[in-house]
């Protein structure tokens, strides 16, 4: 119920042969249920559900258990009636991961302590107040002279929106972090604000951590600066209050959604004094939770005289998946991409040739930027057909249908070629970041590869907040080989010495395919690898009636990238073109 399809993925993995139907025996479905679900098999709605059922179970055995588990009730009367609220008490409790009474819970039931939980770090506050500390390093030339493009923008020169474009690892927030902290140390009178968007909280924190860095190097002495945190369960600061606003687009809309009146209710405290507004990840920008959000705040749309509040868009992918979308993406930001010019600091050192994407990529990847990446392609001999519903899904909403990918995964030959290609670059000492095509195969991948003695975990959007940063940790530090994840690390996600990714999921996104690749792109120069490499299967999708084989983003991304050698574009369109006859 938990892991539907889990079973017969599981013995499809171990016996090489497809299985239709439940087939592990009852006797050792419990042992499978823990290692599927690890440390959190206690914790959210399905963790509730197994709690619910150990509790019933003990209220029927032993009524003094129920007293234990409680561990708060000492000489009150322990009759039927008191035994009936205890268990209801029990049945109410909160569960903490990694908490006192989680941790009393699975002892006292005899579990071993780990299933208790991860515990979470305690929560940051809402705000922090930044004090200067010892500098950091220099920006590199080719982010000193993007920061002074950005200044410029900032302060009105030749219009006041751009997007940001650098490879993924290039440093994108390090160089807007350090644009904005100048910015607010001289801002114009009655500028109270900045906003600062992001679509995950991982992307927020990472922004919040860059600020308060940026001003313990750069910031006014006695001056202190204030970061907001805005996502989650945390609110918008007050109307007498100023700073730095980090906020979730979700929490956001949250505000503009819920409005009702004349006024966008609190998110209206930013229309007097917002000086500016930075979208990370800004190829979002043009879906209507954006442009809603965006509008309440008062920047429109479309650049005019109307709408004078800066806005800074980042992403190292510029485009959408439709034409019209991309245009619209380029207008919002005044059609103005930043790349190293020849006429901004340090001057002269960047020409002509900078304005080229391809040239850039090549550039920075000599330079130990960014890591050379080695594309491989992984073959697979099945042909995946859509239904009806399925074809007129990807057609409306230009993304592969949840359904389509449940089949994709549990592919019997699909995935012992994966496991077999993961397994081969672990053993081989690789630091290996595995995307899943689903959360069961992101899942039983990690559990094949722990019983074949490779390290291994899964991350996935059920797995808790401090479970996921202990993992990630464990990856970063070496203590296990292999990160399996399915939705959940393709931004925010920072291990620099990652040597392959391996890419099993679907996706007619090229954005989102570059997205992937740019998770194993650091280059030695920041603390990456000199080369990675990069595994991609290549599906063979056609949609209904077997009319056309579905183009998935990682054909347009081979086609047309600058990081990838005329070899490996060789290599992998023809593997591409195998896939026609």
């Amino acid at each position: 119920k938990n892991f539907p399809g889990c079973e017969q993925l599981y013995i499809s993995l171990k016996t090489g042969k497809r299985v239709d139907h439940d087939v592990i025996d009852d006797g050792e479905l419990s042992r499978f249920l823990v290692e599927m679900a690890g440390t959190g098999i206690f914790e959210g709605h399905a963790g509730k559900n197994l709690r619910d059922m150990i509790i019933d179970a003990v209220r029927s055995k032993d009524k003094w258990q129920i007293k234990r588990l409680l561990d708060d009730v000492h000489d009150a009367i322990w009759d039927d009636d008191a035994v009936e609220e205890g268990s209801e008490k029990l049945h109410r409790r909160p569960w903490k991961p990694g908490g006192r009474w989680a941790m009393h819970f699975v002892a006292e039931l005899g579990f071993p302590l780990k299933l208790s939980g991860v515990a979470s770090p305690p929560a940051p506050e809402n705000v922090e107040i930044v004090e200067r500390r010892p500098p950091l390093g220099d920006l590199e030339d080719f982010q000193q002279n993007l920061k002074s493009q950005l200044t410029g923008v900032l302060s009105g020169e030749g219009g006041r929106r751009c997007i940001l474009r650098l490879p993924t690892g290039a440093g994108k927030t390090r160089i807007a972090a350090e644009a904005i902290v100048e910015y607010w140390k001289k801002r114009p009178n009655g500028v109270r604000w900045v906003v600062w968007i992001a679509s995950k909280s991982e992307l927020c924190e990472q922004a919040v951590q860059c600020f308060k860095q940026m001003w313990e190097d750069f910031g006014d002495h006695g001056d202190p600066l204030k970061i907001h945190r805005v996502w989650g369960s945390r609110y918008l600061p007050g109307p007498e209050d100023n700073g730095i606003v980090v906020a979730g687009i979700d929490k956001l809309y949250e505000y503009v959604h819920n409005t009702t009146g004349e006024t966008p209710g609190l998110i209206g405290r930013m229309l007097r004094g917002l000086g500016l507004v930075v979208i990370d990840e800004a190829h979002h920008a043009v879906a209507s939770t954006y442009r809603k959000t965006l509008a309440a705040l008062g920047v429109t749309e479309r650049c005019d005289a109307d709408s004078d509040i800066p806005l800074v868009g980042l992403t190292a992918t510029p485009f959408r998946t439709a034409d019209d979308e991309t245009a619209r993406l380029h207008r919002m930001f005044n059609n103005t991409l930043l790349t190293p010019s020849v006429d901004y600091e340090p001057v002269g050192m960047f020409d002509e040739r900078w304005k080229s994407w391809l040239y850039m990529i090549e550039e920075l990847t000599e330079r130990g930027v960014l890591s050379r990446p080695v594309f491989k392609p992984l073959e697979t001999t099945t042909l995946f057909e859509m239904d009806k519903l399925e074809s007129e899904h990807v057609d409306k909403m230009r993304h592969l249908d949840s359904s389509l990918l449940d089949r994709v995964g549990m592919d019997t030959q699909r995935n012992i070629d994966l496991f077999n290609v993961i397994s081969s670059e672990a053993n081989a000492g690789k630091a290996v970041l595995f995307f899943g095509t689903n959360i069961n195969q992101a899942l039983m991948m990690s559990k094949m590869l722990n019983e074949k003695k490779i390290s291994s975990v899964a991350v996935t959007g059920s797995t808790g907040y401090g479970a996921r940063r202990e993992y990630i940790s464990m990856f970063k530090d070496g203590r296990v080989r292999v990160m399996c994840n399915y939705q959940v690390l393709t931004t925010g996600f920072d291990a620099p010495r990652t040597d392959s990714v391996i890419i099993a999921r679907p996706t007619s996104s090229r954005g989102l395919y570059e997205q992937m690749v740019g998770r194993g792109l650091r280059g030695p120069r920041f603390g990456g690898t000199y080369q990675c490499n990069i595994i991609t299967i290549l599906d063979n999708i056609w949609n209904y009636e077997h009319k056309e084989r579905i183009h998935l983003g990682y054909e347009e991304y081979i086609k047309s990238s600058g990081i990838i050698t005329d070899g490996d574009r060789a290599r992998m369109s023809d593997a591409i073109r195998r896939q026609d006859r």
